[in-house]
């Protein structure tokens, strides 16, 4: 049985606690692994809580620069 969503998101946030605490990063990173690997579906299901017109910009490199392109654009 999956825990509820709320709980592995809090988990997630722990852990980007912990990091950012422990000088192992930013904490930016590890969330967004630890919940995939809770949870396959669970970006799915946090996507389909946005509303229409949101667009999600996910990626290794470039999300800063594409949203700021992406967000002019449709200025």
């Amino acid at each position: 049985m999956r825990p509820p969503l709320s709980l592995e998101i809090a988990a997630a946030r722990g852990v980007a606690a912990l990091s950012r605490r422990l000088g192992a990063g930013g904490g930016t990173t590890i969330p967004g692994k630890l919940l995939a690997e809770l949870d396959r579906g669970a970006i799915d299901r946090l996507a389909a809580r946005l509303t229409a017109g949101t667009a999600v910009v996910s990626a290794t490199n470039g999300k800063t620069t594409t949203t700021a392109m992406a967000a002019e654009i449709l200025r």
